[in-house]
């Protein structure tokens, strides 16, 4: 910690970190730093620092701003709105605050936004990379959004970027409001319309058949594109993977010296290809996966496999990650466990690994255990976490395609919202059943179960 109070913290590969007590920013080597490994830090005596790294000895120079200018450009609800001060009606549901900061010596998307909601139940102040800040239901009544831009060096907008929010009933329902109390008041006036009224009634109930058939029709041909999206999709995974392991080896062969030594900064950028390349691929993998189990191309590879080894081949495999965030990560199969035909292969890479890393990925301290034992009808599998826990209302809706819980940690942690989609379509392929035991703050369970026969209800 320097005599500003701020706090340095030295990484292993993703260069210097500085926290200021509410903001976390970084030097790489984008920023000019040798390398993105920090092994110390000294201050000059003259308000600079030195940063030593394995590439070598820098020198760094805080540039303290005047002022960080932050600015609201529009509100996006019904409409996109402009101006200081807008009004929505209640029947929005989000209400999206696009912001701007202005530094010419912070890379795009380093910059930091504080922000608030006076008026809200939580008016603290939140911090956020993304320039979209989203609020969902926002109840009737009369709000101030700040904003404020924080750069490279950690300073702060003066003077933050303010904008009225109104939220007020629908007009329309204040219309209806108005229109009952005057029908209530012509009750006998109403009466004399009725046989008309019937007609008119009879004329609309034609009209919503006739729109209900034609929402029937454009859904099926919503499903039919679909289903070709997915059936083109599954058909070009050999040409969508091979350039990109291509591109995989070739970065992996110079970075072993196939083709001569190469310098540190010609390693660094290859490194980094290398590194985005495998997890391009793993997203490609991941898309043509789902693509082709829904347009019914997927086939499995069924054997007698040992519940106990698809466990520990999974723990093994995520054992580095487990350890590297400080994590415990335990096998627990119960002995004697019989064998099951299912495809291994399937079972341990695209199920057990894909929960065990989505465990790892969204716990920050404590253990991860991966289970199997017997129950009547199959074999039983699970995997514990201490993490965050994921909300009732959430539940039902993460084996979605792209569904993530929460933007704001997915964002730090990673992922395409995948994972646990793909982990229910190989269960249901096997004939098994997935469900889940969670709640906020105290972890989550997934269970799966395997019938010990393949296509036997579990």
């Amino acid at each position: 910690m320097d005599s500003a109070g701020i706090l340095w913290v030295g990484t292993d590969g993703g260069g210097i970190s500085r926290f200021d007590g509410e903001v976390f920013q970084s030097l790489s080597a984008r920023d000019g730093l040798p390398d993105n490994v920090t092994l110390s830090v000294a201050p000059a005596g003259d308000g600079s620092f030195w940063i030593g790294g394995s590439g070598g000895l820098s020198r760094y120079r805080p540039q303290q701003t005047a002022d960080v200018p932050v600015f609201i450009d529009a509100v996006i609800a019904d409409r996109r709105y402009a101006g200081d001060a807008v009004s929505v009606p209640t029947s929005v549901d989000v209400v999206v605050f696009e912001v701007r900061g202005v530094s010419l010596k912070t890379r795009p998307g380093q910059l930091v936004f504080c922000y608030r909601v006076l008026g809200h139940d939580d008016e603290s102040w939140h911090h956020t990379r993304d320039a979209r800040i989203e609020y969902h239901g926002l109840p009737r009544g009369d709000y101030v959004f700040e904003a404020r831009a924080v750069d490279r060096d950690l300073g702060v907008s003066q003077t933050p970027a303010r904008v009225a929010l109104s939220v007020h009933l629908p007009y329309e329902r204040i219309f209806a409001v108005s229109l009952l109390i005057v029908a209530f008041g012509l009750i006998g006036w109403q009466a004399t319309r009725i046989v008309r009224r019937d007609t008119h009634l009879t004329e609309s109930n034609r009209r919503l058949e006739e729109n209900a058939t034609a929402l029937e029709k454009a859904h099926q041909e919503v499903l039919r594109a679909s289903q070709a999206k997915s059936a083109f999709l599954a058909n070009m995974s050999h040409e969508l993977r091979t350039p990109m392991n291509a591109i995989i080896n070739f970065s992996s062969l110079i970075l072993d010296r196939a083709y001569g030594d190469i310098g540190p900064q010609l390693r660094d950028a290859v490194e980094e290809i290398d590194r985005n390349g495998d997890s391009l691929l793993n997203q490609i993998n991941d898309v043509l996966d789902l693509s082709k189990i829904e347009a019914g191309a997927m086939t499995l590879e069924l054997v007698d496999c040992s519940p106990a080894s698809c466990v520990e081949n999974a723990v093994a495999s995520q054992m580095h990650r487990a350890q590297s965030k400080g994590l415990t990560l335990s096998a627990q199969a119960a002995p004697g466990l019989p064998t099951i035909q299912a495809d291994e292969r399937r079972l341990t890479q695209q199920v057990l690994v894909n929960l065990v890393d989505n465990a790892i990925k969204f716990t920050d301290d404590g253990q991860v255990s991966v289970g199997a034992d017997a129950m009547d009808d199959g074999i039983h599998f699970w995997v514990e976490d201490t993490g965050h826990g994921i909300g009732a209302a959430e539940q039902e809706r993460v084996f979605q395609p792209f569904f993530q819980v929460d933007d704001t940690i997915t964002r730090t942690a990673g992922g395409s919202g995948l994972g646990l989609a793909i982990v229910r379509r190989f269960v249901e392929l096997h004939g098994g059943r997935l469900w889940l035991d969670s709640e906020p703050g105290t972890g989550s369970t997934f269970h799966f179960l395997i019938p010990r026969l393949p296509g036997a209800p579990a």
